[in-house]
């Protein structure tokens, strides 16, 4: 009530009752009682409410004249002095009842929020023309846990509670009766209009029954978020709240804080004047002292289903009522045994025992995930604007072809639907993580995470915190077998597939407050190769079919030929699950497994299920995988070793030869046909010191490929005949006698080696060899014991050492990492780029984001430098380099072309053929061979960027964050709520209508929240948007003269004196700023006015116009002040190794190139912010030969928006 309303309270409590309620329930009829408080004097009041008094009691239903107790002064026994008797214990009474009663219609309740359970009363409906059940019947089908049950409960028994009081208070005065009576006739209508409130949303929820259009009816109740709260107790609890989501402080350090800071604001309120008590009360008081009713103010909780999980076979239970889950488990294995591990363990605490289940597994459903997400502002028309729609350059997963051709449950499309309902794809991801990795040295312990990410957003928020949907934990120690990862994904396809067959109806929605219909299906997965194999039932990358999209062997995987394999098909795999299906044993399905590399999966119930598209290569754990290949391995990026000059040296094999079985090894390799070869039993060192002798490719090869190589070089060098005999026949039975003279040269104690391995033709050969004595009639036995006795006597084996010598040289060697850590520590990087650490070719492991930077931006500075002018070899391994950096480099774009995709085709292919003649002794590994994989799912996808894991890797390192009890099969079920808290919360804060007094705080919490998790304020679609801070300034003559010139020039408006100079200039995730902000985000690629060739430069001012100063429709214009770089001259241009380099030079790829270490201090670029291309890396250029006339810098463009030879496209 205003102040004026409350004056009127002092002349009469019937009128003040009455626009109490007018204010607060008829807000559309208030202008009638505004006139009162404009009224200025008592006679004017009383004369206009008797006026309109018939009016007003219409309007709040009451009925009888209020006023006709009010009596002038003097007027006889019941004058009106009577009310303001301080010692009349009625009047007290009464005010004191007036207090209660307006505590009870203040306190927060929205009927819209009620959820009744039909199903406890099932017979009292229909309700027929029933106005207004009791209260007694209302409550009882009210879920008492729910807030808004507990809000209405507690307004009605108050007003039942007051009506009570009022009945049983005797009043000496006629005077004081009335009013007692008008204010048992308000508050009796105020409880009659609850429970008709009540009852009426009863009957609707009844109305629409639990489905609607075929779908499941999901009853939303939006959480209380503190909307009545003082400013202090809200600061005070989100302030809690983050320190323990998104920092987490575990909860008793928490609740020390709470109690820690209420006694601050308490000192300091006692330290302020006399209304510090008014204070106390009302602001610092309310704050709670524990966390659990912090986050419980915050409603940041939603509900997960939970599971008790066998620990020995990983079946699960559903939790709810616990008599129905068995003390040890009863699952039957595949031979027909019950398991019986125990299920729970018995926890005693003084005299009470309990239950404990060993291990758990927690699941949120998707619609309770869905009836929050749905009522946040403004996401539904996110959600709505993403339609499949093919597109030549393709900005996200819509415009590629795997969505536009999704099918539907019995349309044409998943994604044509009514307007008033939604179709939704998300993208699932799922990985294991050691949460002790950080936190307990030693410590191993694998738990599961599952979250999906919802694609009908745009790309640049979709994976905002606050826009994840953490779908379940699943519990360790260990990861789950490969088999039994079906029993954790079976309650998630479970919702998924009611959810893609008929969906679900959200009661209420924020752009549907009668709700809407919901179906949703997730169609793609991104994860590496050992999470998403097992999900989706294919075999692993050690599996003879190691391949999730073609048939190609392992033995086969270093054959790149372009159609050398076949894409795996549908047909294929139905009978790979039949037969599975079929098999009764472990052993059977064992077969099965190893002949189709196929088993049972749960996502194989969806009709459109397709597991070798479904199983994406994951972009980010490809790239990172196939780079840490190449850079450690391949390259050998060591400290340990020098650079090698482009002299490869041949790698030790396993274990040292001897001169005679290399002897047998040629004589074989010669003599022998190619049937006989493969049953020979050559060793597999010794047949890799042979291939390595003919050049043919053999690291990490097994040994059947092996013999298959060597005789196809035997067949093309003319030493086998088409029919596979050998040219040079073995007439002499050289080779067996090579072959008895090995396992000669082995043979120790027992005879039994050289026996199986030897026949007597070549034992009598050996004896002539060594001038031993024999006779035709001598056994095996005695020709292998004469031969023993002397080869121990008078023979000495020769050991080539030379074959298991160490290398001491790498490609990467020392000399040229310490030439990459030089340039890493001269190199600026805008903010958005990883950092990579300097010590790279020492650290065993560098995370993803570091080994793309590395990559794209770090070697390539350093190799061109150093390599350009080195010999064919080291000129080759550039090139080599070069081809894998583009392809990343594509694989990068935020938008593609089929040229684009054309070009990742080509650069990876160039990569890959040339890998075995510069390294010759590195094996080949799946990842390289998935790689040609890629362009498949850049077609059917779009964008690598779009569909990556890399932010999903994010929110595991946030699961480390977080503080638990560390108990393995408890922590997971406090992650997953603490993660979805976390989510909710930074939701809550951002879309919050933070009051003026609080803004500097909501700014905080926003830098912080930015900075924190990185995720964009708004998409790229929305524009350019700038941060500054203070009023506007006025910019000095020189730059106002050039502005307005620009102006001028452009045809548009004239420009005011004072500005503002902005801090930062975003859009979408970029950020920009100027040289004396931040050197990294400033250095850039722009486009000089009137020009569409871009050049480097660095921004030196950024400034807009102020709101006030603009007239709508204009908007304020945001302009940046630039310098460029000065350019070479054409001799020092001759020089340039970079802008020279056939890949990524000027004359191609445009990438880099040098400037001179100056800019051009003689003209200021005037641009808009559409003018600026891209960032750019700076690294000083290291010039000890003084190559060039003045000191240069390397200029690395780090456009990925879309570019391609030749051609830039924005």
């Amino acid at each position: 009530m205003s102040r004026g309303l409350a004056n009127l309270g002092d002349l009469c409590p019937s009128v003040w009752f009455m626009l109490e309620l007018t204010q607060r329930y008829r807000p559309q009829e208030f202008r009638l009682v505004m006139s009162l408080l404009n009224a200025k004097t008592q006679e004017d009041i009383i004369s206009y409410y008797i006026d309109d008094c018939k009016q007003l009691q219409e309007l709040i239903g009451t009925t009888g004249n209020p006023l006709d107790h009010v009596r002038q002064p003097g007027s006889g026994e019941d004058d009106v002095g009577e009310l303001v008797l301080e010692n009349n214990p009625c009047k007290l009474e009464l005010e004191f009842l007036e207090e209660q009663f307006l505590a009870y219609s203040q306190a927060p309740l929205n009927i819209a929020e009620l959820q009744f359970n039909l199903k406890n009363q099932p017979n009292i409906l229909p309700l027929g023309n029933t106005e207004a059940l009791d209260i007694e019947l209302l409550t009882e089908l009210l879920p008492a846990a729910l807030p808004a049950s507990k809000q209405f409960e507690y307004r009605a028994r108050g007003y039942e509670s007051l009506l009570v009081n009022l009945r049983n208070l005797e009043c000496s005065s006629s005077r004081l009766d009335v009013l007692r009576k008008d204010f048992i006739t308000i508050v009796s209508t105020e409880l009659r209009s609850l429970l008709v409130e009540a009852t009426n949303k009863l009957k609707f929820q009844d109305s629409l029954g639990s489905h609607s259009n075929g779908a499941r009816r999901i009853h939303f109740v939006p959480p209380n978020q503190g909307r009545y709260w003082s400013p202090v107790v809200s600061v005070t609890v989100v302030l809690i709240a983050i320190i323990h989501c998104m920092m987490g402080v575990a909860r008793d350090h928490c609740n020390l804080i709470l109690k820690c800071l209420r006694c601050i604001l308490q000192i300091a309120a006692n330290l302020q004047n006399s209304r510090s008590d008014s204070f106390i009360q009302n602001h610092i008081n309310p704050i709670p002292i524990t966390l659990p009713t912090a986050l419980h103010y915050l409603g940041l909780k939603d509900e997960l289903d939970l599971f008790v999980v066998c620990p020995d076979c990983d079946s699960l239970y559903k939790q709810g009522n616990e008599c129905n889950i068995p003390d040890k488990c009863s699952s039957l294995n595949s031979r027909g045994e019950v398991c019986s591990a125990s299920l729970f363990t018995e926890q005693h605490r003084g005299n009470r025992t309990w239950k404990k289940p060993i291990r758990r597994y927690t699941h949120q459903p998707l619609e309770s995930w869905l009836s929050r997400f749905l009522n946040r502002p403004g996401i539904e028309d996110l959600l709505e604007s993403a339609r499949p729609m093919k597109e030549p350059l393709c900005t996200d997963i819509w415009g590629g072809s795997y969505l536009y051709d999704f099918p539907g449950n019995g349309q044409a499309s998943f994604f044509e639907c009514p307007r008033d309902e939604l179709r939704l794809a998300f993208l699932l991801y799922y990985d294991q993580f050691n949460y002790f990795t950080l936190k307990i040295a030693g410590k191993q312990c694998s738990s599961g995470f599952v979250m999906m990410v919802c694609l009908n957003l745009p790309h640049e928020v979709r994976y905002d915190l606050k826009n994840i949907y953490v779908t379940a934990m699943i519990p360790g120690p260990h990861e789950p077998g490969w088999e039994n990862i079906n029993k954790f994904m079976k309650p998630i396809i479970d919702n998924l597939y009611e959810h893609y067959e008929s969906g679900v109806y959200i009661s209420k929605t924020h752009k549907y407050p009668a709700g809407r219909k919901v179906q949703s299906v997730a169609p793609v997965s991104s994860m590496d190769i050992m999470a998403g194999r097992p999900m989706a039932g294919l075999g692993g990358p050690k599996h003879t079919i190691f391949c999730s999209f073609c048939n190609t062997p392992i033995s086969e995987i270093n054959n790149f030929t372009p159609g050398c394999f076949h894409e795996r098909t549908m047909e294929e795999y139905q009978i790979g699950l039949n037969h599975w299906d079929q098999a009764k044993t472990a052993a059977e399905r064992e077969l099965v497994w190893k002949d189709h590399a196929v088993r049972r999966s749960e996502w194989s119930r969806f009709p459109w299920w397709n597991p070798f598209k479904y199983t994406v290569v994951a972009p980010m754990h490809w790239a990172k995988n196939v780079l840490e290949k190449q850079i450690r391995e391949n390259m050998g990026a060591s400290l340990k070793f020098h650079a090698d000059d482009g002299k490869t040296q041949t790698p030790p094999l396993s274990r040292a030869l001897t001169a005679v079985e290399v002897v047998w090894g040629f004589k074989a390799a010669l003599h022998l046909s190619a049937a006989d070869l493969e049953k020979e039993g050559l060793p597999e060192p010794l047949l890799r010191f042979i291939c390595r002798g003919r050049g043919i490719y053999e690291a990490g090869l097994p040994r059947a490929q092996l013999i298959k190589d060597l005789n196809a070089y035997r067949y093309s060098h003319n030493i086998l005949h088409p029919d596979g005999s050998p040219i040079v026949k073995d007439l002499t039975n050289k080779v067996a006698i090579a072959k008895a003279e090995y396992y000669l040269s082995k043979t120790g104690d027992s005879l039994t080696t050289l026996r199986d391995n030897s026949t007597v033709p070549g034992l009598q050969g050996l004896c002539n060899q060594y001038s031993v004595p024999w006779d035709i009639k001598d056994t095996k036995l005695t020709l292998m014991k004469r031969l023993v006795e002397h080869h121990r006597a008078n023979i000495t084996v020769d050991v080539l050492e030379d074959t298991i010598k160490p290398t001491d040289t790498r490609p990467l060697g020392l000399e040229i990492v310490e030439e990459v850590k030089g340039d890493m520590e001269r190199t600026t990087l805008p903010s958005w780029i990883k950092h990579p650490p300097i010590t790279f070719a020492q650290l065993e492991k560098i995370g993803a984001e570091e080994y793309k930077t590395i990559g794209l931006v770090s070697l390539p500075i350093t190799l061109i430098r150093l390599w350009s002018t080195g010999n064919s070899t080291l000129r080759k391994r550039l090139t080599n380099f070069l081809n894998l950096s583009m392809a990343i480099r594509i694989l990068s774009y935020q938008s593609l072309t089929e040229h684009d995709i054309r070009y990742f085709e080509y650069y990876y292919r160039a990569y890959l053929n040339d890998l075995q003649a510069l390294y010759p002794f590195c094996s080949v590994v799946p990842v390289q061979h998935l790689g040609l994989h890629i362009p498949y799912f850049m077609r059917a996808l779009g964008p690598p960027t779009r569909f990556s894991e890399n932010t999903s890797e994010m929110f595991i390192g946030m699961l480390e964050d977080i503080s638990s009890n560390s108990r393995t099969g408890e922590f997971e079920q406090t992650l997953h709520k603490e993660l979805i808290m976390a989510a909710n919360l930074k939701g809550m804060v951002e879309q919050w209508n933070f009051s003026d007094v609080l803004k500097p705080y909501s700014e905080i919490l926003g830098e912080f929240l930015q900075t924190r998790y990185p995720g964009s304020e708004r998409p790229s679609s929305a524009g350019w948007y700038t941060r500054h801070h203070g009023e506007p300034m006025s910019v000095d003559a020189e730059t106002y003269s050039s502005l307005c010139g620009w102006a001028q020039s452009t045809g548009t408006r004239k420009f005011t004196r004072r500005l503002h100079v902005c801090q930062q200039l975003r859009r979408g995730n970029v950020v920009y700023q100027s040289f004396k902000d931040a050197k990294g985000n400033s250095c850039i690629r722009f486009r000089p006015q009137g020009s569409i060739t871009a050049v480097p430069g660095r921004i030196e001012t950024i400034l807009q116009e102020d709101s006030a100063s603009v007239s709508p429709p204009n908007q304020p214009r945001i302009i940046v002040l630039t310098r460029s770089f000065d350019d070479l001259t054409p001799e020092d241009a001759a020089n340039d190794p970079y802008r020279n380099n056939p890949i990524m030079g000027l004359s191609h790829f445009r990438i880099v190139q040098l400037c001179y270490d100056t800019i051009n201090t003689q003209r200021v670029h005037i641009i808009q912010p559409d003018d600026i291309v891209s960032h750019v890396a700076v690294c000083k250029f290291a010039d000890p030969d003084g190559t060039m006339s003045s000191p240069c810098s390397i200029i690395l463009n780090l456009d990925l928006k879309h570019t391609f030879a030749g051609i830039e496209a924005n």
